[in-house]
Protein backbone atom coordinates (compact mmCIF):
# COMPACT_ATOMS: atom_id res chain seq x y z
CA UNK A 1 0.00 0.00 0.00
CA UNK A 2 1.48 3.12 -0.84
CA UNK A 3 1.40 6.20 1.42
CA UNK A 4 -1.00 9.21 0.65
CA UNK A 5 0.30 12.56 -0.47
CA UNK A 6 -0.96 13.92 2.80
CA UNK A 7 0.98 15.87 5.54
CA UNK A 8 0.27 13.72 8.39
CA UNK A 9 -0.58 10.28 10.10
CA UNK A 10 -4.17 8.83 8.82
CA UNK A 11 -5.85 7.44 11.56
CA UNK A 12 -8.04 5.18 8.49
CA UNK A 13 -8.14 2.77 6.63
CA UNK A 14 -7.11 -0.69 7.03
CA UNK A 15 -4.99 -3.54 5.14
CA UNK A 16 -7.32 -6.75 5.53
CA UNK A 17 -8.26 -6.12 8.53
CA UNK A 18 -6.19 -5.77 11.16
CA UNK A 19 -6.16 -1.94 11.09
CA UNK A 20 -3.19 -1.55 10.30
CA UNK A 21 -3.35 2.41 9.99
CA UNK A 22 -0.58 4.58 10.34
CA UNK A 23 1.37 6.13 7.14
CA UNK A 24 4.42 8.02 7.93
CA UNK A 25 4.79 11.58 6.93
CA UNK A 26 6.83 14.72 8.41
CA UNK A 27 3.95 16.77 9.66
CA UNK A 28 2.75 14.13 11.70
CA UNK A 29 5.90 14.90 14.44
CA UNK A 30 4.66 18.70 14.11
CA UNK A 31 3.28 20.94 16.72
CA UNK A 32 -0.38 21.70 15.50
CA UNK A 33 -1.69 25.48 16.61
CA UNK A 34 -5.45 26.08 16.66
CA UNK A 35 -8.02 28.84 17.94
CA UNK A 36 -10.37 27.86 20.16
CA UNK A 37 -13.59 29.73 19.15
CA UNK A 38 -17.50 30.19 20.46
CA UNK A 39 -20.50 31.88 19.12
CA UNK A 40 -22.81 33.30 21.70
CA UNK A 41 -26.70 31.92 21.37
CA UNK A 42 -28.64 34.74 19.43
CA UNK A 43 -32.15 35.65 20.96
CA UNK A 44 -31.61 34.45 24.76
CA UNK A 45 -34.55 35.62 26.36
CA UNK A 46 -33.95 37.52 29.15
CA UNK A 47 -34.68 35.84 33.14
CA UNK A 48 -37.27 38.02 35.24
CA UNK A 49 -35.36 39.23 37.85
CA UNK A 50 -32.17 39.07 36.64
CA UNK A 51 -31.14 42.54 36.52
CA UNK A 52 -30.81 42.57 40.23
CA UNK A 53 -28.39 39.75 40.62
CA UNK A 54 -24.91 41.38 40.64
CA UNK A 55 -22.13 38.56 39.97
CA UNK A 56 -18.42 38.38 40.19
CA UNK A 57 -16.70 35.87 37.87
CA UNK A 58 -13.69 33.89 38.97
CA UNK A 59 -12.68 31.77 36.62
CA UNK A 60 -9.56 29.36 37.47
CA UNK A 61 -7.64 27.19 34.82
CA UNK A 62 -6.74 24.24 37.32
CA UNK A 63 -5.22 22.32 34.32
CA UNK A 64 -1.48 20.71 35.13
CA UNK A 65 -0.78 21.52 31.40
CA UNK A 66 -2.78 25.13 30.05
CA UNK A 67 -2.22 25.26 26.63
CA UNK A 68 -2.72 21.43 25.15
CA UNK A 69 -5.74 20.57 24.07
CA UNK A 70 -4.92 17.29 22.48
CA UNK A 71 -2.18 15.04 20.25
CA UNK A 72 -1.71 13.59 16.77
CA UNK A 73 -1.73 10.10 16.88
CA UNK A 74 -0.33 7.51 14.56
CA UNK A 75 -2.94 4.29 13.40
CA UNK A 76 -1.64 2.21 16.37
CA UNK A 77 -3.28 5.22 19.09
CA UNK A 78 0.39 6.51 19.59
CA UNK A 79 0.96 10.22 20.72
CA UNK A 80 2.92 11.67 17.83
CA UNK A 81 2.95 15.50 18.73
CA UNK A 82 1.23 17.90 20.95
CA UNK A 83 -2.10 19.88 19.41
CA UNK A 84 -1.96 23.38 20.98
CA UNK A 85 -4.49 26.01 21.54
CA UNK A 86 -3.24 29.74 21.10
CA UNK A 87 -5.51 31.56 23.14
CA UNK A 88 -6.23 31.80 26.69
CA UNK A 89 -8.56 29.35 27.81
CA UNK A 90 -8.93 31.01 31.15
CA UNK A 91 -9.76 34.33 29.18
CA UNK A 92 -11.91 32.84 26.80
CA UNK A 93 -14.32 30.32 29.44
CA UNK A 94 -14.66 33.59 31.62
CA UNK A 95 -15.73 36.17 28.36
CA UNK A 96 -17.99 33.38 26.99
CA UNK A 97 -19.75 32.25 30.47
CA UNK A 98 -19.83 36.23 31.23
CA UNK A 99 -21.53 36.83 28.06
CA UNK A 100 -24.37 33.88 28.03
CA UNK A 101 -25.09 35.41 31.53
CA UNK A 102 -25.37 38.83 30.47
CA UNK A 103 -27.91 38.10 27.75
CA UNK A 104 -29.88 36.42 30.46
CA UNK A 105 -29.90 39.66 32.28
CA UNK A 106 -27.29 39.00 35.26
CA UNK A 107 -25.16 42.20 35.90
CA UNK A 108 -21.16 40.99 35.61
CA UNK A 109 -18.95 43.02 37.68
CA UNK A 110 -17.50 42.97 41.52
CA UNK A 111 -21.39 42.20 42.91
CA UNK A 112 -21.20 40.23 46.32
CA UNK A 113 -22.82 37.28 44.57
CA UNK A 114 -19.22 35.36 43.37
CA UNK A 115 -19.05 32.55 40.96
CA UNK A 116 -16.28 30.13 40.85
CA UNK A 117 -15.57 28.27 38.37
CA UNK A 118 -12.04 25.65 37.74
CA UNK A 119 -11.49 24.68 34.82
CA UNK A 120 -10.52 20.73 34.82
CA UNK A 121 -10.12 19.56 31.68
CA UNK A 122 -10.68 20.37 28.10
CA UNK A 123 -8.92 17.83 25.57
CA UNK A 124 -9.53 16.15 22.52
CA UNK A 125 -8.76 12.38 22.20
CA UNK A 126 -8.52 10.81 18.75
CA UNK A 127 -10.41 6.87 18.55
CA UNK A 128 -9.06 4.77 16.01
CA UNK A 129 -11.22 2.94 14.26
CA UNK A 130 -11.44 0.32 11.30
CA UNK A 131 -12.20 2.51 8.31
CA UNK A 132 -11.81 5.92 9.99
CA UNK A 133 -11.62 7.32 13.74
CA UNK A 134 -13.00 9.88 15.57
CA UNK A 135 -12.22 13.12 17.54
CA UNK A 136 -13.70 13.23 20.96
CA UNK A 137 -13.54 16.19 23.39
CA UNK A 138 -14.47 16.55 26.84
CA UNK A 139 -14.61 19.82 29.16
CA UNK A 140 -14.97 19.54 32.92
CA UNK A 141 -15.78 22.19 35.38
CA UNK A 142 -15.70 22.77 38.92
CA UNK A 143 -18.33 25.54 39.89
CA UNK A 144 -19.18 27.12 42.90
CA UNK A 145 -21.98 29.79 44.06
CA UNK A 146 -20.78 31.72 47.00
CA UNK A 147 -23.29 33.94 48.67
CA UNK A 148 -22.31 37.36 50.32
CA UNK A 149 -21.39 35.80 53.53
CA UNK A 150 -19.27 33.41 52.40
CA UNK A 151 -20.88 30.55 52.32
CA UNK A 152 -21.49 27.74 49.86
CA UNK A 153 -24.86 27.81 48.38
CA UNK A 154 -23.99 25.67 44.94
CA UNK A 155 -21.68 23.39 44.24
CA UNK A 156 -21.86 21.22 41.01
CA UNK A 157 -19.51 19.88 38.48
CA UNK A 158 -20.56 20.12 34.92
CA UNK A 159 -19.06 18.24 31.76
CA UNK A 160 -19.61 19.01 27.86
CA UNK A 161 -18.56 17.04 24.81
CA UNK A 162 -18.23 17.30 21.14
CA UNK A 163 -17.48 14.95 18.79
CA UNK A 164 -15.95 14.55 14.90
CA UNK A 165 -16.60 11.01 12.70
CA UNK A 166 -15.46 10.30 10.76
CA UNK A 167 -11.86 11.68 10.91
CA UNK A 168 -9.19 10.15 8.44
CA UNK A 169 -6.50 12.26 9.87
CA UNK A 170 -5.27 13.15 13.77
CA UNK A 171 -4.82 16.73 13.26
CA UNK A 172 -5.88 19.89 15.15
CA UNK A 173 -8.37 20.71 12.60
CA UNK A 174 -10.07 17.64 13.88
CA UNK A 175 -9.49 18.35 17.64
CA UNK A 176 -10.81 21.74 16.84
CA UNK A 177 -14.09 20.53 15.30
CA UNK A 178 -15.01 19.02 18.43
CA UNK A 179 -13.40 21.06 21.62
CA UNK A 180 -15.63 24.21 19.74
CA UNK A 181 -18.87 22.14 20.36
CA UNK A 182 -17.49 20.45 23.92
CA UNK A 183 -17.17 23.85 24.70
CA UNK A 184 -20.44 25.13 24.28
CA UNK A 185 -21.81 22.19 25.28
CA UNK A 186 -20.47 22.88 28.97
CA UNK A 187 -21.09 26.84 28.93
CA UNK A 188 -24.67 26.30 28.10
CA UNK A 189 -25.30 23.31 30.48
CA UNK A 190 -24.11 25.69 33.14
CA UNK A 191 -25.67 29.17 32.39
CA UNK A 192 -28.99 26.83 31.66
CA UNK A 193 -28.79 24.59 34.63
CA UNK A 194 -32.03 25.71 37.01
CA UNK A 195 -30.46 24.35 40.10
CA UNK A 196 -27.35 27.06 39.25
CA UNK A 197 -29.88 29.89 38.52
CA UNK A 198 -31.58 29.30 41.36
CA UNK A 199 -28.39 29.21 43.72
CA UNK A 200 -27.66 32.91 41.92
CA UNK A 201 -31.07 34.29 42.90
CA UNK A 202 -31.03 33.19 46.52
CA UNK A 203 -27.73 34.18 47.00
CA UNK A 204 -28.53 37.55 46.30
CA UNK A 205 -31.64 37.99 48.25
CA UNK A 206 -30.67 40.21 51.44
Amino acid sequence: MKPPWGTELRIGGVLGGIGLLALLTGCAFTTDHIVITYTPDQNVAKIQGAEAVNLKIEFIDARTTKNQVGSKKNGYGMETAPIVATNDMAILFSDVIQTELKSRGFIIGNGPVQVIIELTKFYCDFKVGMWSGSAVAEVSMSVQVKKPDGNIGFVKTITGNGMRKGCQLASGKNAKAALDPAMKDAVLKLVNDKDFLAALFLAAKK
